[in-house]
C-alpha cells in the first residue's frame, strides 16, 4: 500500500498536475460529430427537395435553386416556399423535418448543419439527381437541465482575531452590529450603500454585497442553508458561516436553464480523463525504455555451491 500511494504521488506531480483543457478544446469537441455520444444536441432542419433527371432539367433545377435561394436572403418566408416547390415529403409541413439528432439526418445534412447558425440557409446540396436547400430552424440540447438559482446579497462582517480570551464577547459585538444593520435596513437605509461601508467580503462589498445569480450546490452548505430558508425580499437574521457573520438578503428565484454549462463541464471532464490515459500510458512507456536492468550470470561452480 505504501509503494502504491508512493506511485501515484509521482504520478500525480509528473503527470496529472501538468494536464490542462483549453477553451479552444472544449469549443472544438462541442462542435464535431465526436461529441454526439457524450453530450448530445438536437436540431430543427427544414428542407426543400428538387428533383432533377436528365441535363437539361438539372440545369432549371439549379436556376431553380438560386431563385429559391436569393428569395430566402431577401426574407421569405422558408415554410411557404417548401410547400409551393419542394417535392419531399415534408412538404406539407412546410419543408419541417422536426427535431433530430446528426447522425438521424442523411450524411451530407449533418456535416452542413452542425455548421450553421439558427436561421441561416445552405444549398444548394446535390444528391445524385436531386437538389436539396436546408435551413437550421432552431438548435437545442438533447435533455435540458434545469437547475434552481437564487439571486442575493449579503454583509460579512469577521470577528477580529487578536480577540483573545475575549473572544466570545467580540462575536456577540459583531452580532450586535449586524442586527443594528438590519434595523436601519428595515427602517429604509439602502442595503447597498450599507453593504459598501460596512461588508468585509472585498470580492462584493463594492458591488454592494451582490453575489449574483448562484446555482443551488455552488456555495458553502452552511451558507446555503440560510438562504434557503429566506423568501424574496426577506433579510436575514445574523449568522455565522466558516467565513464570519453575515446578514443576507435574497432578491430573486429562478429555475434557469444551466445545460450549455453542464455541457461544457462534462466535456472538459471526458477531454481531461482521454489525455490523462494517454499521458499515463506514455508516462510508463519512458519510464519502461529508461529502466536500466543488468543480468549477472553466476559462474557454474557457484550455480552449483548455491
Amino acid at each position: 500500500m505504501r509503494n502504491e500511494m508512493l506511485i501515484n504521488r509521482v504520478r500525480v506531480d509528473q503527470v496529472d498536475r501538468r494536464i490542462s483543457v483549453a477553451d479552444q478544446e472544449i469549443d472544438y469537441f462541442l462542435t464535431t460529430m465526436e461529441h454526439q455520444g457524450q453530450v448530445g444536441e438536437e436540431y430543427r432542419v427544414g428542407h426543400i427537395l428538387l428533383a432533377a433527371s436528365g441535363d437539361t432539367a438539372a440545369e432549371a433545377s439549379e436556376a431553380r435553386v438560386e431563385a429559391l435561394l436569393q428569395q430566402l436572403r431577401d426574407g421569405a418566408d422558408f415554410g411557404q416556399l417548401a410547400r409551393e416547390n419542394s417535392v419531399a415529403a415534408s412538404a406539407q409541413d412546410g419543408g419541417d423535418l422536426g427535431w433530430r439528432k446528426l447522425p438521424d439526418l442523411p450524411a451530407l445534412f449533418s456535416e452542413k448543419v452542425r455548421r450553421l447558425e439558427v436561421g441561416e440557409v445552405n444549398g444548394p446540396i446535390r444528391i445524385d439527381d436531386d437538389l436539396h436547400i436546408i435551413k437550421l430552424l432552431e438548435k437545442r440540447a438533447s435533455q435540458q437541465i434545469m437547475v434552481r438559482q437564487t439571486h442575493a446579497r449579503h454583509i460579512l462582517l469577521r470577528v477580529p482575531e487578536e480577540a483573545g480570551d475575549d473572544g466570545r464577547a467580540a462575536e456577540e459585538r459583531v452580532q450586535e452590529q449586524l442586527r443594528q444593520l438590519r434595523a436601519r435596513i428595515l427602517g429604509g437605509e439602502d442595503f447597498a450603500a450599507l453593504a459598501q461601508e460596512y461588508s468585509q467580503d472585498l470580492a462584493t462589498s463594492l458591488e454592494g454585497g451582490d453575489l449574483g445569480w448562484v446555482s443551488k450546490g455552488r456555495l458553502p452548505a452552511d451558507f446555503e442553508e440560510f438562504i434557503d430558508r429566506l423568501a424574496p425580499n426577506e433579510i436575514s437574521q445574523p449568522f455565522r458561516s466558516l467565513y464570519g457573520w453575515h446578514l443576507v438578503e435574497v432578491l430573486e428565484r429562478r429555475d434557469h436553464n444551466d445545460t450549455e454549462q453542464i455541457m461544457r463541464t462534462r466535456a472538459h471532464e471526458f477531454l481531461r480523463q482521454r489525455k490523462l490515459k494517454e499521458a499515463h500510458q506514455s508516462w510508463l512507456n519512458r519510464l519502461r525504455e529508461e529502466a536500466y536492468i543488468e543480468y549477472r550470470l553466476l559462474p557454474d561452480r557457484q550455480q552449483a555451491q548455491g
